[in-house]
């Protein structure tokens, strides 16, 4: 499947639009939650940033959770991978099927919130599960306060399965 066509895919291309605004805001610190439905989306959306950040002539830095070594601190991995990159830079973060079990790195991140905002001046999208955000959302509340927008990013539903909707089936209680 090439980027254009999962960009077709749902919501997706509305999703990019604004994540793509959020880029385009300048070069200090935003915490953007990208959430996605699979590990493929997680990588379509890193060559959908590749591409971006090529055109724009800004860099990215990548880091996948699950290639860090079980060895290796995650904060102290996560920033020396993210820090040192020339302006203008963005910072891409996958969850992947990370070796840390996220409840034991979310506070870890929580901890490090003020470090990681000062010592990265561009976007951080980070890329994780709708499971594993509410998982980061009750260990790491300091991080989470500071995001600036939560994205979705999915992917297409499996052949020969009924697709469901993920969006809400009334607005208020004026619509039951």
């Amino acid at each position: 499947m090439s980027p254009e066509e999962w960009l077709d895919i749902r919501t997706n291309r509305s999703e990019w639009a604004r994540l793509q605004k959020h880029l385009r805001l300048g070069d200090h610190f935003r915490l953007l939650a990208a959430r996605a439905m699979s590990e493929h989306a997680e990588r379509m959306l890193g060559v959908c940033l590749g591409q971006a950040a090529a055109s724009r002539g800004v860099e990215l830095r990548s880091l996948d959770l699950s290639t860090i070594s079980p060895e290796t601190s995650p904060v102290r991995a996560l920033l020396d991978r993210l820090e040192g990159a020339r302006d203008p830079v963005w910072y891409f973060v996958r969850g992947g099927l990370s070796p840390y079990p996220l409840d034991e790195l979310a506070p870890y991140l929580n901890q490090k919130r003020d470090v990681l905002r000062a010592r990265l001046p561009g976007a951080l999208i980070l890329t994780l599960h709708p499971i594993d955000w509410d998982v980061l959302r009750s260990h790491a509340p300091d991080l989470w306060s500071i995001h600036t927008d939560a994205l979705w990013f999915c992917d297409p539903p499996p052949a020969g399965r009924p697709t469901f909707v993920d969006e809400p089936l009334f607005e208020g209680v004026d619509d039951v």
